[in-house]
Order: C-alpha cells, then structure tokens, then sequence
C-alpha cells in the first residue's frame, strides 16, 4: 500500500500539541515534537519474525506511503498498489527461505516506474508522527522505541478486522533509506468474535526514485 504526498515546502513542519494517547484519527496526520525531512514516495518492507518450536521464521509485507508537509505538519496517505511480477516472486522467495527481503535499486526503479502508470488507490488510514522529544515513557523504555531517533503510527481498520494499528520506530536515518523495528496489532473478526493479533520486527523503508 501506499502514502501519497509531493515536495514543496522546504521546511519540516513544526511541532504540534501534546500527543494524544488513542490512536491516529482515519484521514488525518498529525506531527509530535522534532522529525527530520520525510517528504517523498517511500517503500516500506516490514519483516514480521515469529518465534516457533522449529526456529525463528520470517515472513516479507510491503506498503506504500507519499509523504508531504506544510509549513504545520506532515501530510501523508496510504494507497493500494501491485508489486511487479518479478518483485512479488522475489519477496515469495524470501519468505520461502525464511529470510528478509531486501530490494534492489534496481527494483525499486521499476517500483516508481509502474507507479507512474498505476499509482493505485488512497486506503482510509491515520497517521502520526512522533520525534523523540515527544516520546511517552513506554516509547523510551519498549524494545523497540528505546534507542530509536523518531516514529511514526498508522492506523486503519483493514479488511476482516475492527482495527489494525502498527509503531515504526526508526533507528537509522538516511536520505534515501530508514531502518527500525516496529509493533502492530489488530482485533482480527473470528465466528463473530474479536480476537487480537499482534505482530513485531524489523523494516527498511526506502525512498523512491521521482
């Protein structure tokens, strides 16, 4: 899936109030304290690692986020989107091998271009962005917030659930790439009966070519 936004302001936004504890409101993006430039069309695979009898295994997600800002916070949407044959059948290899698939420059040109042709549908999703200055207690202290630079939340209620949320901590900044660990969650529909899921690992997110 994916975010959607383009460049213009050449500032990041500024902070907002004090961040509130529920989750982010659908069709809204909200900015807590200090986040560095995050503008863009970016590639999120996630590594979902689930520990079991047999060993550590390892299973590949992708989503899609276009970034903006304005002078007063980040803008940003998820959208639907189709992987090229070629790159779905690589991610299937990975998860296959129980190992983390890691795209190519290559691939991810091929990403941008079939995005310019097929730049698929806006998902109803929230979102907030956190800088570490604004961090909570639990943000500081969980496995995956505690040595992180900044994070972002999403949210949307997802096909077959009554609500999915996920953390991306970030533990590395570069222009083009974010590395980090993240943990989500939903209440999954079962025989009409809610029962929550939960998820963590690790993700790269890498921006893409314009």
């Amino acid at each position: 899936m994916t975010t959607g936004c383009s460049a213009k302001q050449s500032q990041p936004p500024q902070p907002a109030a004090t961040r509130p504890e529920t989750l982010p409101e659908a069709d809204t993006t909200k900015t807590y304290g200090t986040i560095p430039d995050m503008r863009g069309t970016w590639f999120m695979v996630t590594h979902v690692i689930v520990e079991k009898e047999t060993g550590k295994r390892v299973s590949n997600f992708s989503a899609l986020y276009r970034i903006d800002s304005t002078a007063e916070q980040f803008l940003a949407q998820r959208f639907t989107f189709k992987l090229p044959d070629e790159l779905e059948q690589d991610r299937r290899n990975a998860d296959a091998q129980s190992r983390e698939w890691k795209p190519t420059p290559v691939d991810l040109a091929a990403l941008a271009h079939r995005l310019r042709t097929d730049p698929g549908k806006i998902v109803k999703a929230g979102f907030r962005f956190i800088g570490r200055d604004s961090y909570s207690d639990s943000d500081k202290q969980s496995p995956e917030g505690s040595g992180s630079l900044f994070a972002f939340e999403a949210s949307d209620p997802g096909p077959g659930t009554l609500g999915a949320a996920a953390a991306y901590y970030a533990w590395t900044k570069e222009p083009d790439l974010v590395t980090g660990r993240f943990s989500s969650g939903a209440l999954s529909i079962a025989a009409g009966v809610p029962v929550p899921i939960g998820f963590s690992g690790t993700f790269d997110m890498y921006r893409l070519p314009e």
